[in-house]
């Protein structure tokens, strides 16, 4: 027997079979996911879901089940498992499911001056331009 609860707003239709708890999400396209009002697009959709969810307060042992239209397409065995996996891939190597990492803060902060000071359009002191017989080198260098 299969009863279908909602569980809040955010998340999709939970599904309550033997004790058992799954998420319904419905995939579109090759990088989009969505259960509920959440919405992950990527190129591991799936994956990025189980963190949405996560953090929309989900029960990590649920299961995700995954749908396109009416076909049963994916399942993970539980949201938190999924949380903690992505896809990557390189140049020699093709698509791998490894374990996810947060980008680190120096991967994503700006590389900006540590200070107040303006950077210098002319990193040389005019004395250093000017090559002692008249002519001078900015004439020569276009500065933007």
């Amino acid at each position: 027997m299969t009863n279908e609860i909602d569980a809040s707003p955010v998340l999709a239709t939970t599904i309550a079979m033997t004790g058992a708890v799954a998420v319904r999400a419905e995939l579109h396209g090759n990088d989009t996911a969505r259960s509920g009002d959440l919405i992950a697009r990527g190129r591991s959709p799936v994956f990025s879901l189980c963190r949405a969810l996560l953090a929309a307060g989900a029960d990590p042992d649920a299961r995700l089940e995954c749908f396109r239209g009416d076909v049963l397409a994916l399942t993970v065995k539980t949201i938190g498992a999924g949380a903690a996996l992505t896809i990557e891939e390189s140049a020699t190597r093709g698509p791998k499911v490894v374990r996810w990492k947060p980008f680190s803060r120096a991967d994503v902060e700006p590389h900006v001056r540590p200070n107040d000071d303006p950077a210098r359009t002319n990193p040389l002191p005019d004395s250093a331009l000017n090559t002692g017989g008249g002519a001078d080198v900015r004439a020569a260098v276009c500065f933007q």
